[in-house]
């Protein structure tokens, strides 16, 4: 029993002894800092006409970069009342005539966005130039790190979740 205590003992002393401090190593290489994730919106005022097939593509104003991973979601903004008043209606956008109905669209990839009408039976020939001229439109750029828990449908509630509160314009 004496021998084991002394085994425990010296065992204590050896473990709890303490050398000269080592040389210092090397200092890690400072890696190069991630880019900010950051979600962004756009405004952008366009006619969509016959002269132009009903489409404009639109690449992204300075300052604006778009991931292959990112997720953008495109409004229109919809006057109603007499006084003004307005929403963003989230795209696709459906308006039904008597006998045609007809979309307002959107499709993007990372170097351009684009807006653009299609319908049904023969809606070209219900179109007039001035019902599509000046139409605004705003787009939001989400990346897909911050998308979860968006309602990605209410541009209001984007804005606020995001905490997005500058709005560029390509215009």
């Amino acid at each position: 029993m004496k021998k084991l205590f002394y085994l425990v003992v010296f065992s204590f002393v050896i473990i709890s002894c303490e050398g000269e401090q080592g040389p210092p190593g090397q200092d890690g290489q400072d890696g190069q800092d991630g880019q900010m994730i950051k979600p962004q919106a756009v405004e952008v005022t366009i006619d969509l006409r016959g002269v132009n097939g009903y489409y404009e593509f639109l690449e992204y104003p300075d300052g604006v970069s778009v991931e292959e991973s990112d997720v953008i979601m495109a409004f229109q903004k919809v006057v109603y009342g007499v006084n003004g008043e307005y929403i963003w209606e989230p795209l696709p956008r459906i308006l039904f005539g008597n006998s045609y109905t007809y979309s307002y669209l959107y499709d993007y990839d990372p170097a351009v966005i684009s807006f653009f009408i299609d319908g049904s039976n023969d809606w070209r020939s219900h179109m007039t130039e001035e019902m599509n001229a000046g139409l605004i439109f705003r787009y939001v750029i989400i990346p897909t790190e911050l998308i979860q828990g968006v309602d990605t449908t209410n541009y209001d509630s984007i804005m606020q979740t995001l905490n997005i509160k500058e709005i560029k314009s390509l215009n």
